[in-house]
């Protein structure tokens, strides 16, 4: 194995670290939207899932960029001096998150207001802590996958997720609470989601009192052109919800918010890429020698590992659609499937994680400008429908098309920086491969479960996804796509 083959293995294995921290922490958020869809009314659930929306909102935009900041500038220091670096990244979080939970105390009213819910008002006003405990936390698995700890970052998400499920599900199950018992319990986690976050942060930063010569300043030149792309895809992202809740009401948000879940194995090897590959590409952006060709050849790899793992899910997942939100959330969120359906099309593009190589190859402006123009379009656009359109439905629709688009341009600015061509980004033979036996798979479970007259239910569900990963890895074996070289690189 040469020195380049090895380099893939070791990411690889940080990757699988990563990725299933990642799915430990997707299943739990999933779990407790699952749990609270049932003990709670579909008016308290919409007002919870508000709350979620709100804070995710104003996050981009209260962190300023920062959150990058670690993964850039830690491949260049030395272990002595990191420690110095990661405490000026951490006081800006403080000062922020102070600012941030202001905000939100101060403005709950207003807030309250722009998203047509009275009750929400009150409910942000006992979040509003939230932030000042979880900012400092920003950025901690970028931290942590500097120093080669991927199996603490899948400690920490393990355990800071498992302490949110129980402290937000169970005082609302044991006192019959609403709304608020659940944002109560949201704050405890947050607690101890930042007392962890600083117990791994002492363990993982122990040594070296070296003054860090990078300044306040380098930090936040570095940040806030960032900031302007973070603005400009918080409207991106969070458009569809503000125009539902706004114009459609609470119930229908909690409607759309179980629809626009994201299928937990996408975030575990996107969110996992993006953390290993963002040091990776800082290290390799300070290389004398021309590095495109590494670059291209660990984005081919990456894209085909990804696509493995998470295009079988999707198309199942979506052909499953209507069964998977009846069983997980109820017959009352049936509706949610089409939502699902929709807003899931864009990750057979997203899949890879454009965003590290684009900062890291000093495309921040047209990163930002992109996200900028992306902000208008969905804006005026979804405008237009609201006032035009009855269905609730066209507006994901809308902003979905118009992310692929962006999606799209991202691609191009990665293909141009790698000077290839567009569609040789992809790998295009494995992709077939991959969607045909899942399609085929998933079709003749679809026949099956219609003609034997299946019951919806959590149980029924998970012996579907069982059924359907034994007969998809059956055809893979035949067919000989490499499940068994992922596994044993990722184990090593």
């Amino acid at each position: 194995m040469n020195k380049g083959d090895k380099k893939l293995v070791n990411k690889t294995n940080q990757t699988a670290w990563v990725a299933l921290s990642s799915g430990c922490s997707f299943i739990f958020v999933l779990l407790s939207s699952v749990i609270l869809s049932r003990l709670l009314s579909q008016g308290d659930y919409g007002t919870y899932k508000q709350v979620m929306y709100v804070y995710s909102t104003l996050l981009g935009l209260f962190t300023l960029g920062l959150p990058s900041a670690y993964a850039y500038f830690i491949p260049h220091e030395s272990e002595n001096s990191t420690r110095s670096l990661v405490g000026k990244i951490e006081l800006l979080f403080w000062i922020l998150g102070g600012i941030f939970s202001l905000f939100l105390y101060l403005g709950a009213s207003y807030i309250s207001i722009l998203l047509n819910n009275e009750e929400l008002a009150d409910a942000i006003a006992v979040f509003s802590v939230v932030p000042f405990f979880l900012l400092p936390t920003m950025g901690i698995e970028s931290v942590l996958a500097c120093h080669g700890k991927a199996k603490l970052i899948a400690l920490y998400n393990t355990i800071t997720k498992a302490c949110m499920l129980f402290t937000v599900t169970v005082p609302v199950l044991l006192y019959r609470g609403g709304c608020e018992t659940a944002l109560k319990g949201f704050v405890v986690a947050s607690l101890v989601n930042l007392i962890t976050g600083q117990i791994l942060k002492y363990i993982v930063l122990n040594k070296g009192k070296k003054r860090s010569e990078v300044s306040y300043r380098d930090i936040l030149n570095f940040s806030l052109p960032l900031l302007f792309a973070n603005i400009w895809g918080m409207i991106v992202n969070s458009s569809d919800q503000f125009f539902l809740s706004r114009y459609f009401g609470r119930d229908e948000f909690a409607i759309f918010s179980n629809g626009a879940i994201e299928l937990p194995i996408v975030g575990m090897v996107v969110g996992a890429c993006s953390i290993v590959l963002s040091p990776v590409y800082a290290k390799l952006r300070n290389k004398g020698q021309d590095i495109k060709t590494e670059v291209y050849r660990l984005w081919l790899s990456v894209f085909e590992k990804s696509a493995l793992i998470v295009y079988p899910f999707l198309i199942f997942t979506i052909i499953f659609s209507d069964f998977m939100v009846v069983s997980l959330f109820g017959e009352g969120y049936e509706k949610s499937s089409s939502y699902y359906a929709i807003k899931t099309i864009k990750y057979f593009l997203h899949v890879m994680t454009f965003g590290p190589l684009l900062i890291n190859s000093g495309k921040v402006k047209l990163y930002s400008r992109a996200f900028m123009v992306s902000a208008f379009a969905t804006v005026i656009t979804t405008y237009i429908i609201v006032n035009n359109c009855d269905s609730p439905l066209a507006i994901p629709l809308v902003t979905t098309v118009i992310r692929i688009v962006t999606i799209m341009y991202f691609l191009y600015l990665v293909a141009k920086y790698l000077s290839v061509k567009i569609y040789m980004l992809f790998p295009w033979k494995r992709i077939a491969q991959i969607s045909i036996i899942a399609l085929i798979v998933s079709v003749i479970l679809k026949i099956a479960v219609e003609c034997i007259g299946f019951n919806e239910g959590i149980i029924s569900f998970a012996l579907l996804i069982l059924i359907f990963c034994v007969l998809y890895m059956i055809l893979a074996v035949f067919f000989k796509l490499p499940y068994f070289m992922i596994l044993k690189t990722a184990i090593k």
